[in-house]
């Protein structure tokens, strides 16, 4: 597929649920709107309570970035995504021991080996 624009993608989008919610996500956010600056505004726009494809969507989208600064710039003061959200979510990594649970390892050598491997990001 191709759009023209960032509006004619998010529109579509909104389109393809159907009946079931369906989970959308932007990953590399911050890159996205460095060379979209207007991205948070159309959102904001297809996204807004009187949007009429809003009503009809059971599109959930997550917004998705590792620039905590800039990822939390997105819903204060002023910024076009403020009120938008449903949940504002920063995941941090495991430290060994979660790690440790995660992968199922039981011994305390082999946890620290793979976290100074893979480190605390589930996989």
């Amino acid at each position: 597929m191709a759009f023209d624009g960032w509006e004619e993608c998010i529109a579509a989008l909104l389109g393809l649920s159907s009946g079931r919610p369906l989970l959308v996500v932007l990953d590399a956010f911050p890159y996205l709107t460095a060379a979209t600056p207007a991205l948070p505004s159309i959102i904001q726009a297809a996204f807004g309570p009187r949007a009429a494809p809003r009503r009809r969507s059971r599109v959930r989208l997550i917004l998705y970035g590792s620039a905590l600064t800039f990822m939390s710039r997105l819903l204060s003061g002023d910024a076009p995504l403020r009120g938008r959200a449903g949940l504002e979510l920063s995941v941090g990594p495991f430290d060994y021991r979660q790690a440790a649970a995660f992968w199922g390892l039981e011994t305390p050598d082999l946890a620290f080996r793979v976290h100074a491997i893979v480190g605390g990001t589930p996989a």
